[in-house]
């Protein structure tokens, strides 16, 4: 991811240079927003994102802090999907996690992006993980994690719900704590 990363100067997408900027500052002043469209208010719906960042906005000089902060995000992607399909014992967890990475061009030009793509399938991989696995704390703090990283982070809810619906006809009961943890974390 890093090499692809580097392997050209620009940054991949529009969005870059804007969740660099807001990584110097993720709970700061922001002056130059009045003049744009958000000057009517804007509140940071990606802040769990920004902080993330932050370290690489710190410690990175320029553009290359948005490149390797979107190559580490990238890497924690796949590396999380690996990990829960081989939690899951799925075959080959390797080859799976790859695969779409691998099938399709667009999905690894947006996991590239320094935008918060990446970190949102590796939120919804770990909800899926704490879902199946019943870890209801997890699955909250996972949930509330996952809306302040991306507004996305909503489809968590549906699943659940998904989730209960089939665990009821399995074992003939509600059980519906998943759908309360998601509900409050969301």
């Amino acid at each position: 991811s890093v090499a692809l990363q580097f392997s050209f100067p620009q940054l991949i997408g529009s969005d870059g240079f804007f969740h660099l900027r807001m990584a110097h500052q993720p709970l700061g002043d922001m002056p130059w927003m009045p003049g744009s469209i958000f000057d009517d208010g804007w509140g940071n719906h990606k802040l769990l994102f920004h902080l993330a960042m932050t370290p690489f906005a710190a410690l990175v000089p320029g553009h290359a802090a948005a490149k390797l902060s979107a190559a580490f995000f990238a890497a924690l992607a796949l590396g999380g999907l690996y990990a829960f399909l081989r939690h899951q014992r799925a075959p080959l967890p390797w080859l799976l996690a790859l695969l779409p990475a691998a099938a399709s061009w667009h999905f690894l030009l947006r996991l590239e992006m320094p935008r918060t793509q990446s970190l949102s399938i590796l939120l919804f991989t770990l909800g899926l993980f704490a879902l199946i696995d019943r870890r209801h704390k997890l699955l909250f703090g996972l949930s509330w994690g996952y809306i302040a990283t991306y507004h996305v982070g909503l489809v968590m809810l549906p699943i659940t719900l998904f989730f209960v619906l089939l665990d009821r006809f399995e074992h003939g009961a509600w059980r519906l704590q998943p759908l309360g943890a998601t509900s409050a974390g969301l």
